[in-house]
C-alpha cells in the first residue's frame, strides 16, 4: 500500500511538472508560435537537384526461352492452376537495381503464357516488357511502372521471397536467386498492400 502511494506521488509530481512547464512555454508559443523555437536553427545546405536520379537501363529483350532452360517455381497456389517458371537465361540483374526475367506461366490444360519482365526491388514496382506470340516476344507498347499489390500474385512472390532482399530494398546477385529458386530456400514472406 505505502509502495502505491509512493508510485503515485511520484506520478503525479511528474504530471504538474509537465502542466507547469506547458503553462510557462504558452505565452512565448502563443506570440509567434513554434517558429521562436527554431529560428536559430541550421537548415543545412541540402540541394536536390544533387540528388542522383534513377534510370533505368538499356534493356534487350531476349529470345523465348527453352524449355531446358526454364526453373519451375514454388508460387502460392492457392490463388493460381499455374505452374511457374523462370528462364535461367534470360535472368540478369542490372546497374539499375532492376531483376528482369523470362516467365513461363502453364495452365493445367497446357496453355502458356510467356512474358519478359522486371522487377524494381528499391520501388517494388515491375513492368512488363514483351509479350510472347507464336515464336517470338513482342514488345509492349508504352510499357510503365506499376506497384507491386496482392492481385500480383506471382511478381509478390518473386518479390517477397526471391529476387529481392527486403532489409536493403536491393536486388539479390543472379547466383543467390537462381539457388533460392531451385532449392525453394524461402524466407517467411508476407504480402504488401
Amino acid at each position: 500500500m505505502v509502495y502505491r502511494l509512493h508510485m503515485l506521488n511520484k506520478h503525479l509530481t511528474i504530471f504538474i511538472l509537465g502542466i507547469v512547464s506547458f503553462v510557462s512555454f504558452s505565452p512565448l508559443l502563443a506570440e509567434d508560435g513554434f517558429e521562436s523555437l527554431y529560428q536559430d536553427a541550421p537548415l543545412g545546405d541540402y540541394d536536390e537537384s544533387l540528388d542522383e536520379k534513377w534510370e533505368e537501363g538499356k534493356i534487350t529483350i531476349p529470345s523465348l526461352p527453352d524449355d531446358d532452360d526454364l526453373i519451375h517455381i514454388s508460387i502460392d497456389t492457392h490463388r493460381t492452376s499455374y505452374e511457374h517458371f523462370i528462364d535461367k537465361k534470360s535472368l540478369s540483374v542490372g546497374e539499375d537495381g532492376v531483376v528482369r526475367y523470362s516467365i513461363v506461366l502453364k495452365s493445367t490444360n497446357g496453355v502458356r503464357n510467356v512474358f519478359y519482365e522486371g522487377i524494381h526491388c528499391a520501388m517494388q514496382e515491375y513492368k512488363v516488357y514483351a509479350t510472347a506470340s507464336g515464336n517470338k516476344f513482342y514488345p509492349m507498347k508504352q510499357a510503365k511502372w506499376k506497384h507491386i499489390g496482392h492481385s500480383h500474385y506471382y511478381r509478390a512472390d518473386l518479390y517477397n521471397n526471391y529476387l529481392c532482399d527486403r532489409m536493403s530494398d536491393m536486388p539479390f546477385k543472379k547466383d543467390e536467386i537462381v539457388r533460392r529458386i531451385e532449392y525453394n530456400d524461402q524466407n517467411s514472406g508476407w504480402m504488401y498492400d
